[in-house]
């Protein structure tokens, strides 16, 4: 680990015995650094893709190991030995805000230093970690200049490239038109869009016309950052829209109390927005769907802002606000297979299901109708929620059941 490409001659004594109990810690020190930074920072505790924490993991340890070198050796490092800043640099960019980024690295820092001094156990020891105090600041003053630079230049360069190439993918999304190979097809890869992908669509207009472009673009990145996707969603400013294509990796719910979050507090900062959220869909050739539903959503808000996210509404919300086809596509996955399934066969449980509303939730006067003893009523109104996941002494599941069968005949 301290090998060249440093030419130094032998540290002192001391320096040598903390530079060893920092090697025997190594693992400890950037595992606590880590856990802070995931813990810490939001934008990284809300990212869980072990690729992303691996990632995170790796560049700790070359810091780590970099900042090692130059305590040994009494001077920080040569510029172009940061260069591996560069390519996890830009892998942050649109995902992790240059604050958060540069935060993360602090705390690293702290870690470090906090290692040094408890290896420092003697008086000698402790006057090397003082000596080594001035290396380690210019290395941190040094690092976190390199940082903030390549995050802006990757920053520039990702935005100049990428935005065209996101728009078209976007038209292309929505024009149901699958990307076509080259950079569209490279973006919706690299967003997660592949066929079979569950989705949402997320669209924002703002109340009031917007001073200039560069509020919308604020609005765009507190929106991906709100979605918490492992990967980057596609997000666009359009005319005076927001559109947000992402996949779905965490609870639905935790997503739309996380946007609820960002439209109040991007209302505080002076950008009021209507949001809509579409249900989820599964593969890409539904996105003009979505978008339809979620331009319809964010409508119930647009004179007051708010956030209207369907998959938070029940079926027979949906029914009343948006119609029968996304009250279809609101129904849970197994309540609508289970209609289909028995709709296939006989009918009878959904036969059932209509008697027992029809009679007011009286398993007893249901038998009745159907000509069949009251057990046989429950055996089958039982099947119902095993299939279904549903109770039917709740009055939402029941509807969500009702709508299932009437959208589906």
């Amino acid at each position: 680990m301290l090998d060249p490409p440093y030419d130094r001659p032998l540290a002192p004594d001391t320096l040598t015995g903390l530079i060893d109990a920092l090697t025997a810690r190594r693992e400890e020190i950037i595992e606590k650094g880590l856990h802070r930074i995931r813990t810490e920072i939001p934008e990284y505790r809300a990212i869980v893709d072990p690729a992303f924490v691996d990632d995170v993991r790796k560049h700790i340890a070359l810091h780590h190991d970099l900042m090692m070198r130059s305590v040994a050796v009494g001077h920080p490092p040569p510029r172009d030995e940061l260069s591996f800043m560069r390519a996890r640099a830009t892998r942050r960019v649109g995902r992790i805000p240059l604050a958060a980024f540069m935060q993360a690295f602090r705390i690293y820092q702290e870690e470090f230093w906090d290692a040094l001094l408890a290896s420092a156990d003697t008086e000698a020891a402790r006057m090397s970690a003082m000596d080594a105090a001035g290396t380690i600041i210019r290395y941190i003053n040094m690092a976190a200049a390199e940082a903030a630079d390549v995050y802006l230049e990757a920053e520039r360069l990702l935005h100049a490239q990428g935005e065209r190439t996101r728009r078209d993918l976007l038209e292309d999304l929505l024009a149901s038109r699958p990307p076509a190979p080259g950079p569209k097809l490279t973006a919706a890869r690299e967003a997660g869009l592949v066929p079979g992908a569950q989705c949402i669509l997320i669209a924002a207009h703002p109340l009031a016309p917007p001073q200039d472009e560069r509020q919308l673009r604020s609005a765009a990145v507190a929106l991906t950052r709100a979605v918490g996707a492992a990967v980057a969603p596609v997000a666009v400013v359009r005319h005076e829209e927001v559109v947000v294509v992402s996949t779905v990796d965490r609870p639905v719910e935790a997503l739309i109390e996380t946007l609820e979050s960002t439209q109040e507090q991007l209302a505080g900062e002076g950008i009021a927005l209507a949001i809509g959220v579409s249900t989820l869909q599964t593969g890409l050739d539904r996105m003009p769907e979505a978008y339809g539903e979620a331009v319809s959503a964010l409508e119930r808000v647009r004179g007051s802002g708010g956030v209207v996210a369907l998959p938070a509404l029940t079926a027979f919300d949906c029914l009343a606000l948006f119609g029968a086809e996304t009250a279809r596509r609101r129904i849970p996955p197994k309540v609508r297979q289970f209609v289909v399934d028995d709709l296939a066969e006989d009918g009878v449980l959904t036969t059932t299901l209509l008697e027992y509303v029809a009679a007011d939730f009286n398993t007893k006067v249901a038998a009745e109708r159907l000509y069949v003893h009251p057990n046989t009523a429950r055996y089958r109104l039982g099947k119902i929620e095993e299939r279904t996941g549903c109770d039917l002494r709740h009055v939402a599941d029941v509807l969500d059941l009702l709508i299932a069968l009437r959208v589906a005949t």
